[in-house]
């Protein structure tokens, strides 16, 4: 079995991953400043023969 899904991706430019909690529970008053792109990540899950994880990128 293989499923592939694809998501925008975002460009942090300050504050990275800060308004994810409990981050943004624990730091207060943080900023974050992220810029859209038109360029989309694609994921592929599919199962292995062994009992662990493979990561590959292109």
């Amino acid at each position: 079995m293989q499923v592939t899904n694809q998501g925008s991706v975002r460009v942090d430019l300050v504050g990275g991953t800060l308004d994810i909690e409990p981050i943004n529970l624990i730091i207060k008053n943080v900023v974050t400043l992220n810029v859209a792109t038109g360029l989309k990540a694609t994921v592929t899950l599919s199962k292995i023969a062994f009992n662990g994880i493979e990561i590959h990128s292109k």
